[in-house]
């Protein structure tokens, strides 16, 4: 995260210092969703954030930080950062997930949330995939009470991988750029009824999907995810590489919030002729 280091409280971000919310307007300090106005009543503070200042520079990412489970070589998931700029910006450190080998899987998960079941939230994260990534996939996501991202652990994903996010019903596009930095925020709705937002409805136990490239502001509209296996009494958050893939990405600024990020409303996108909105961000 570029700016100042967000301070943990229990392991969990200080949101408070990065939000005020007021009416649904969320006014940005050091925070990576910039002039971006929120849904009714807006995000709640934070339930895990981890921007990846606290790890010393090239040191493994570990359960020191807020993650409650790491998985796979220390050396394939590990904070990098450079002073003179990263593809998330100057004077930063992010997360380099290097899956070099089928030997290894990286695994990682947020402790478990029961304020997200039966619950609308977002997870959200930068990520940037190098020409050079790999021609496998990270899969990022919710995982049921203690469980993996994987199999019957899985309960919301999606598959980034050479330019393209799957398991998803494809809304306006689910392409992206190589050697470009992006948000991805998943709002995910366990409510147990459908639930209204700018961006449209989600259906019970669906999550939307949608992208903001960050140089621009240009959010997209991804498509739908739906949910595998059964409800549980709460998740977590993370992200999971396999033995077989090949496969590197660079991530930061990850955020699991109760609430939805509001993005631009589909009437807006077509009276614009836009597949996306340019939204007004105040720059890095």
């Amino acid at each position: 995260m570029n700016g100042s280091p967000v301070g943990f409280i229990n392991g969990t971000a200080n949101a408070l210092d990065r939000f005020v919310v007021s009416g649904g307007l969320g006014t940005s300090q050091n925070a990576h969703i910039d002039d971006i106005s929120l849904t009714s009543g807006g995000l709640n503070p934070a339930l895990f954030f981890d921007d990846f200042e606290s790890y010393a520079e090239d040191a493994g990412v570990t359960t020191a930080g807020p993650w409650a489970f790491t998985g796979g070589t220390a050396a394939a998931r590990t904070a990098r950062g450079d002073s003179s700029g990263t593809p998330f910006g100057g004077n930063n450190q992010y997360l380099e997930m290097d899956d070099a080998n089928t030997s290894d899987s990286i695994r990682m998960q947020s402790p478990n949330f029961t304020e997200v079941a039966g619950a609308v939230s977002t997870f959200s994260f930068d990520f940037y995939e190098e020409t050079n990534g790999g021609p496998n996939s990270l899969i990022a996501g919710y995982a049921t009470n203690g469980d993996d991202l994987n199999g019957a652990g899985r309960r919301q994903v999606v598959r980034l991988s050479n330019g393209t996010i799957s398991t998803v019903t494809v809304g306006d596009d689910n392409t992206y750029d190589l050697d470009t930095a992006y948000t991805l925020y998943m709002i995910f709705n366990d409510s147990g009824s459908s639930f209204d937002y700018e961006g449209g409805t989600i259906n019970a136990s669906e999550a939307h999907v949608w992208i903001e490239e960050l140089d621009s502001g240009n959010f997209v509209f991804v498509g739908t995810s739906s949910a595998e296996n059964a409800a549980d009494t709460a998740y977590r958050v993370g992200f999971r590489t396999f033995t077989s893939n090949i496969q590197s990405m660079l991530v930061d600024n990850v955020e699991l919030s109760l609430g939805a990020v509001a993005v631009p409303e589909p009437t807006s996108l077509a009276l614009l002729g836009l597949g996306g909105l340019l939204i007004a961000r105040r720059r890095r």
